[in-house]
């Protein structure tokens, strides 16, 4: 990877004014993994979830 690339990518990351990125996983049955980075003032994380379809 580019160095300027993982840059970019950092600086979007760590800014807590843009929205978190989402990643969506779908299973069949309409259930859905989903990974969605965090970023907070202090902070930051990513938090895992499992939707199940009702």
């Amino acid at each position: 990877m580019d160095a300027s690339v993982h840059e970019k990518m950092v600086e979007r990351l760590s800014n807590p004014e843009e929205a978190w990125p989402v990643l969506r996983v779908p299973f069949e049955g309409g259930h859905a993994a989903y990974a969605v980075y965090a970023d907070f003032d202090d902070a930051n994380n990513v938090d895992f979830s499992v939707r199940h379809h009702e």
